[in-house]
């Protein structure tokens, strides 16, 4: 266990004691009752809510100057990206879907000021390639001399696995041949500085040969982003399902080499700093869900104005607030919550989430959960609306343990609530830095043998840690999301980016490619 200062454990002791505390986070004397005779009472709560404040405040990057969006406009650089023109055959998605903000981010859906949109969850590429199209990105060069990266639009399409399978089966041989010789601009001192992307878990891509799964050499130092990384605790007994997904870490290694997992698309987008688009429908002065105002009450802002031709070069005020302001952020209505099924992914954590919540508690200001959640690729936005009403968000392992479910709690500003390290290792660039003071990292075993209880846990979090964990994702949740137009040094194809750029520079400094000043770039090879 982490050392707890003396301060600390005083604060946390008179918490404990404190008969002021929240209503909300009071436990009835019936669930009192109800958890002391349900549940093992073996688990010391108060140790596990001083060890992760401890952590938090070491790593308090909210109420310090270090945080990361700390830039000046004259700090802020755009990593310049070329993109490669893929003929039909390679680019399976044409431009003019590209360009369709519909198709790349779904339909639009009503609520929160015309941020929220039925997202399909595999469209990270779609996205990605739609964003650095934008006229007059700050990102996109068509001067290969220019670029720090190279972006290979490759079979970006939402695709089930066994179209997965059929597509790449197909690049094998002569196809990956052709490949390369529309990558003009690729030879051995430019492959750090040229990336893939793969928009599902990394562990689907094993039949795509030579490009994503056990490159070519010409590949071997080029980048890779999917939804899931190598793990690094595969070896866990407690996710034996995934066991035939992922192999040993080493193994993993040698298979996908520079893999980095990055975040699925949350349901909620902001506008971003690019311009208004002719006749949307967007709140001027308005919130969007995880401003901490809305930790309040988690009621929508249904307060909207149509911009016209006449507001077309206006751009989203600096000033727009998000539903993350400080506001009223402890009336959330709901201490918990879960939007999922109980019949698939880490099942054991699941049903005694369902045996909780549904056979103890019985009480949805308490711990709300679906009725009914069908599975598929985009969630109706009404489906997670819950998420901006509750204080925490449950987040069991899925199919995976990566899942969307986490990009939208954390953009509702709801505290997500994981249950296995390997669910906290996903998407290091967007919030490695901050994670451990915006999330809860629940003990899975002591948790699946009945020694922890849901209610008993997140009603007795120090009030100084849940303000600290609502004001993190308030600063930091619109990195973990992708917003309709430009919005350079703010959201989550900026961090992807910067990222890429900063792997590609170490990977040079390893000598793995040879560093090229901007004059010296080589022509087609």
């Amino acid at each position: 266990m982490s050392a707890v200062t003396n301060e600390h454990a005083s604060f946390l002791n008179t918490f404990y004691r404190n008969s002021e505390a929240s209503n909300l986070l009071r436990p009835p004397q019936r669930l009192r009752r109800i958890a002391h005779e349900s549940v093992q009472p073996t688990y010391d709560y108060a140790v596990f809510w001083q060890d992760a404040l401890t952590d938090a405040l070491a790593n308090n990057r909210t109420l310090t100057d270090d945080g990361k969006w700390d830039h000046s406009p004259n700090q802020l650089e755009c990593p310049k990206v070329y993109i490669y023109n893929l003929s039909s055959r390679f680019q399976d998605v044409d431009a003019h879907k590209i360009a369709n903000r519909q198709y790349v981010f779904g339909s639009a859906e009503e609520g929160w000021n015309s941020t929220l949109w039925q997202t399909i969850q595999h469209h990270i590429g779609v996205i990605l390639h739609h964003r650095l199209q934008l006229p007059g990105n700050c990102y996109a060069t068509e001067d290969p001399a220019q670029a720090d990266l190279f972006f290979v639009p490759l079979l970006l399409k939402s695709k089930k696995a066994s179209d997965w399978v059929r597509k790449c089966q197909q690049l094998e041989g002569k196809s990956i041949d052709d490949l390369l010789a529309e990558l003009t601009f690729l030879n051995e001192s430019t492959a750090c500085q040229h990336f893939f992307v793969f928009p599902k878990g990394h562990y689907s891509s094993d039949h795509c040969k030579s490009w994503f799964y056990d490159p070519l050499p010409i590949f071997n130092h080029s980048l890779r982003l999917a939804y899931s990384h190598v793990p690094g605790k595969a070896e866990d007994e407690d996710l034996m399902y995934f066991r035939e997904r992922s192999k040993t870490p080493q193994i993993d290694a040698l298979h996908h080499p520079h893999l980095t997992s990055v975040p699925y698309p949350s349901n909620l987008h902001h506008w971003g700093t690019g311009e208004i688009p002719q006749n949307s429908s967007v709140a001027y002065n308005s919130t969007i869900p995880w401003d901490e105002v809305n930790h309040a009450n988690g009621t929508e802002t249904n307060d909207t104005m149509t911009w016209h031709e006449s507001n077309q070069a206006d751009r989203i005020s600096p000033n727009l607030t998000m539903p993350w302001d400080e506001t009223n952020h402890a009336d959330r209505t709901v201490l918990m919550s879960f939007v999922g099924r109980f019949d698939h992914g880490d099942v054991p954590v699941r049903q005694q989430i369902q045996k909780q919540c549904q056979g103890i508690y019985q009480d949805p200001s308490i711990c709300s959960v679906p009725s009914d959640i069908q599975r598929r690729s985009s969630l109706p936005s009404q489906g997670i609306l819950i998420k901006g009403k509750s204080i925490f968000c449950l987040e069991p392992a899925g199919d995976s343990p990566w899942r969307k479910s986490i990009s939208d709690s954390i953009t509702f500003g709801c505290i997500p609530v994981l249950f296995h390290e390997m669910t906290d290792d996903v998407a290091p660039w967007h919030w490695g830095h901050w994670k451990k003071q915006g999330r809860v990292l629940v003990d899975r075993q002591a948790f699946v043998e009945g020694r922890i209880d849901l209610y008993r846990l997140l009603s007795t979090i120090p009030p100084q840690l849940q303000t600290l964990m609502q004001q993190t994702l308030s600063r930091f949740a619109r990195q973990f999301q992708y917003s309709l137009t430009d919005d350079p040094g703010r959201d989550g194809i900026h961090t992807i980016l910067e990222g890429l750029r900063n792997e590609m520079l170490e990977s040079k400094r390893q000598g793995l490619c040879r560093f090229f000043e901007k004059d010296e770039m080589p022509g087609p090879s």
